[in-house]
């Protein structure tokens, strides 16, 4: 499927180099953006999250292929139950384990808004998580 035109591709090569303040600036003005496969760590991802809790403009977000460790997974959890713009968030191949699910049971069980979430190719089998990432998609 081809990107909505207001996609805005942002090139972050090195976590430790990242000036996220930037980076949250370009991806709040832009509306939408894939930050895939961009090597960024468990620090950069959880400045990503925590930005995402005070989103007013960005509707879409790819973070997939990324390594947010267990504190960059708590942090999008949060996330997740504390916005209202976001309208789809994939987090697919980010190391995602069972343990992690409850908490994003719990934030998609608290957002109204999100309509699509996508966490394939990670180890989650949690029957749980399973069932709340169906009842994402809304009308």
């Amino acid at each position: 499927a081809a990107e909505p035109a207001h996609f805005l591709r942002v090139a972050l090569y090195r976590p430790g180099d990242v000036d996220v303040r930037r980076a949250a600036r370009l991806l709040l003005e832009a509306g939408a953006s894939p930050l895939v496969r961009n090597e960024m760590g468990e620090e950069t991802m959880v400045a990503v999250a925590k930005m995402l809790e005070k989103n007013t403009g960005l509707t879409h977000l790819d973070v997939s292929t990324n390594m947010p460790g267990e504190d960059g997974l708590k942090a999008f959890a949060g996330a997740i139950a504390a916005n209202t713009t976001l309208r789809v968030l994939k987090l697919d191949c980010s190391q995602m384990k069972d343990a992690d699910a409850p908490q994003f049971v719990e934030a998609l069980k608290a957002n109204s808004t999100l309509k699509e979430f996508t966490a394939f190719q990670n180890e989650v089998r949690d029957r749980e998580l399973r069932k709340a990432v169906k009842h994402v998609v809304r009308p």
